[in-house]
């Protein structure tokens, strides 16, 4: 018997997997992106991507005003990844690259490990930027 309810499970999950799939693709569809398989896979990997995903199940039936947030999102996510882009140009500049060590050391002490990728996400962003620059004068 619980071997049948773990399969029901599974059967739900993939389910569900394949509706957020169809979801996602929709939406960045109306906006213009063509996102393939692999995309799609790496978006509902993260967790924006899979808060993005449960807001569109629960939104399905909901009024076009809960749409429009997610399509902001979806747009705060695109202007954060090319500042990503940006700042991945700039990694070799040695500002940034003492910036990516404070911030790295800060996380370490606060008992947060970050990959390359956070850093580079983290400097990305405005607040990222800002704590960037209130660490250059802390001796981190």
């Amino acid at each position: 018997q619980e071997v049948q309810e773990v399969e029901e499970v599974e059967e739900v999950e993939e389910e569900q997997k394949v509706e957020d799939k169809q979801n996602l693709r929709k939406l960045f569809l109306q906006k213009g992106y063509t996102l393939s398989e692999d995309d799609l896979m790496c978006t509902l990997a993260t967790p924006r991507g899979r808060a993005l995903a449960k807001k569109l199940r629960s939104t399905s039936d909901s009024d076009s005003a809960n749409k429009e947030k997610i399509e902001q999102q979806i747009e705060e996510r695109q202007q954060t990844h090319k500042l990503q882009k940006q700042a991945s140009q700039k990694s070799t500049d040695p500002q940034t690259i003492v910036d990516k060590q404070n911030i790295h050391k800060m996380f370490c002490r606060l008992g947060y490990t970050l990959s390359e990728d956070d850093l580079e996400t983290t400097l990305a962003s405005k607040k990222g930027m800002a704590l960037a620059i209130k660490l250059r004068g802390t001796g981190f």
